[in-house]
């Protein structure tokens, strides 16, 4: 596993108007102080700052303040650069590496960088991979959090099902990451064969059901089957028209929509270069009056003057930001209808011609036939032998996955890892 270890923090506050620094020991730091001034808050902004929030409020807390966090790993320098939810990696050299300002994201990145591998299962029985909040879990005590009776350190940690025992495994030792990543892969299989198994007992009960209403000694009929079918085909039919005209409306309505952000990032972007042109005057003018180059007007060159024009550069690039989340969302949506409209227009040619045919001059012999309980019993045995072909995949998956679970794990091992824990406990106590 590689080695974090933290540098320093700055945090500006443009509400307070104050600025803060502070660099920290390669091993062992004591931060002291009287009540509110700040300890728990120039904490809790280290872990913030890397997408791991602590549970608890914080009185006076600035949540608009920009952090920059340095840190190592591996005895590699890193900045990260931290306004509210949006976050920018920097390398050594100062060159920003990630940008991003979805959390999701910026937990990938995260745990790519410092190589946490360890993987999952959240609320929606669904693999994920452990983020900022399970790296630090075990490392971070919060008065606010760690205390009670669930272990809650970090704001959402109950996201993930269970997550305390493979985190506090994971960084002991006890089982390698590995372990966790083939766990994981057994559980997401457990549960696709859970989903088969109550499928396959939904399709014997219909088989079942349906061999008492139609036995195999004949089908059975009516003489207006006819009539029913085109109804129903009509119906269909008609209501495949309406939902094919509302989908042209919204696939209107989003490109109208998707055009309107494209158009707006390009007039941000365009603002943005005008206020970096400016920028760039005012911090290479080197008098303390400022002489305007279009009017010739003389202006004080003040620092919260210089501050307060930085902060709508900001605003715009965190605007710019914004329309390009936005702008990608909807394009999505915009695809999205398209296919949903595609398989519109194919269920109604088919559904059309369905009931042309319907409309002919069928005989009535051939409906009959079509009709066949045979086919029916057919169409269930085949079901249910594919339901039966995936069930026993997944559980030979799952044998497969238990043997190399094995080979993992070693009981002489873990015992030695815990004897050691214990007596570390036991100094420490």
């Amino acid at each position: 596993m590689k080695t974090f270890k933290f540098k320093s923090i700055c945090l500006l506050s443009q509400s307070e108007q104050r600025a803060r620094r502070e660099t920290f020991a390669p091993r062992l730091n004591i931060i002291a102080g009287e009540n509110h001034t700040g300890k728990s808050s120039l904490i809790k902004s280290l872990f913030v700052a890397l997408g791991a929030r602590p549970e608890g409020r914080l009185e006076n807390w600035d949540k608009n303040a920009i952090a920059l966090v340095s840190f190592t790993i591996d005895g590699n320098l890193y900045h990260v650069l931290q306004q509210q939810s949006y976050r920018a990696l920097y390398n050594t050299n100062g060159d920003c590496i990630f940008a991003t300002g979805v959390s999701a994201e910026w937990g990938a990145e995260f745990s790519k960088l410092v190589g946490f591998n360890l993987v999952l299962i959240d609320k929606n029985q669904e693999i994920v991979s452990a983020d900022a909040r399970a790296f630090f879990l075990p490392f971070y005590l919060n008065q606010d959090g760690s205390w009670q009776a669930v272990w809650s350190t970090f704001a959402n940690i109950q996201q993930f099902k269970a997550p305390v025992q493979p985190i506090l495994d994971y960084f002991s030792g006890v089982k390698p990451p590995k372990y966790y990543e083939i766990s994981a892969l057994r559980d997401g299989v457990n549960i696709t064969l859970k989903e088969l198994r109550r499928e396959h007992k939904l399709v014997s009960q219909v088989r079942e059901r349906f061999g008492r209403t139609l036995p195999l000694s004949g089908p059975k009929t009516m003489p207006d089957v006819f009539e029913q079918d085109v109804t129903r085909l009509t119906d269909e039919v008609t209501t495949l028209n309406h939902q094919q005209e509302e989908l042209r409306n919204t696939l209107v309505r989003e490109q109208e929509v998707y055009d309107s952000l494209r158009l707006q990032i390009h007039m941000a972007q365009e603002a943005l270069r005008t206020y970096d042109g400016d920028a760039s005057f005012l911090r290479t003018e080197p008098h303390d009056t400022l002489v305007c180059p279009t009017c010739g007007a003389q202006h004080h060159k003040m620092f919260m003057d210089i501050l307060n024009y930085a902060e709508d550069g900001r605003v715009l690039r965190e605007l710019i930001i914004k329309l390009r989340n936005d702008s990608e969302k909807i394009h999505k949506e915009f695809v999205q209808t398209q296919v949903r409209l595609r398989e519109l227009d194919v269920n109604y040619i088919r559904v059309s011609q369905v009931l042309e045919a319907r409309r002919g001059d069928l005989k009535f012999d051939d409906v009959i036939k079509s009709m066949g309980a045979e086919v029916a019993f057919t169409a269930f045995e085949d079901e249910l032998t594919e339901l039966k072909s995936q069930i026993d995949r997944c559980l030979g998956e799952i044998d497969n996955f238990e043997v190399m679970l094995n080979e993992l794990t070693s009981q002489r091992r873990s015992k030695e890892i815990l004897k050691i824990s214990e007596n570390l406990m036991q100094v420490l106590a």
